[in-house]
């Protein structure tokens, strides 16, 4: 039966839900338009920070519940408990490789007969993403920074790339199993310069890590080199979760 996951639990099966319908709400872009005295029109500064940020958007949706009316106070006991309030991941069953994730609210219970029906709206991030993240994983010796030193140029570093296919920017995270530095590669005629991305500070071992202000454009292919803090061997993996602003 057709439904919702929340969190890894199904709507029907879990919860004894029957999906009526739902809606998703458009991802509105947060504009900056300035009117200033004696010009025409308005100043417009809704990128002047960087890209084009959205407001949250809206997943309303409608059920009928399963249980009989000697069960409906329970199982919406049961919905309640587990949901309201709670920001979890949400799966449509009608779009399974993307998910939403969102505060829930579920509604009052609007018993109709024999049956009960409820509302749930969830206050979502704009962005849907893919449930699958992209990644790639690089591996060798690497002979990098001084120890406590910022500055300098690696003299061996390790490289992968990775691309985007989504539609729209994507932040990268990088996992290395010692603390480590990263850079943007170029390549070019006669051979490749990098650029320091972390240069006053290492990223942390074992922890998905995303640097500041970098993103990879929708379908753009990035590479990126790797040297640990000294010399040594060092392995890292690039996540990147590809998102859509598509309903």
């Amino acid at each position: 039966m057709k439904g919702i996951k929340f969190g890894g639990n199904h709507s029907y099966d879990v919860y004894q839900l029957f999906l009526n319908s739902y809606s998703i709400g458009e991802a509105e872009p947060n504009t900056n338009l300035v009117e200033i005295p004696g010009v025409d029109g308005a100043v417009d500064f809704t990128e002047y920070f960087g890209g084009v940020t959205y407001k949250s958007r809206t997943l309303k949706m409608q059920f009928t519940f399963t249980a009989d009316r000697f069960g409906l106070n329970a199982a919406y006991a049961k919905l309640q408990n587990a949901l309201n309030g709670k920001r979890v991941k949400i799966v449509l069953d009608d779009d399974k490789d993307y998910f939403y994730t969102g505060r829930v609210s579920v509604g009052e219970l609007s018993p109709d007969g024999q049956i009960g029906k409820v509302t749930l709206t969830a206050t979502c991030d704009p962005y849907k993403y893919k449930n699958k993240a992209r990644t790639v994983t690089c591996s060798g010796h690497t002979v990098g920074k001084g120890v406590g030193t910022a500055g300098g140029t690696a003299a061996t570093l390790i490289h992968a790339s990775v691309t985007n296919a989504g539609g729209v920017p994507a932040v990268p995270t990088f996992n290395g199993d010692k603390d480590f530095y990263v850079t943007a590669t170029e390549r070019h005629t006669g051979g490749s310069s990098d650029t320091y991305l972390n240069e006053s500070e290492s990223l942390p071992s074992g922890k998905d890590t995303a640097i500041s202000g970098v993103e990879i454009p929708a379908g753009a292919t990035q590479e990126f080199g790797f040297c640990c803090v000294g010399e040594g061997d060092l392995t890292v993996t690039i996540k990147l979760q590809e998102r859509s602003l598509e309903v």
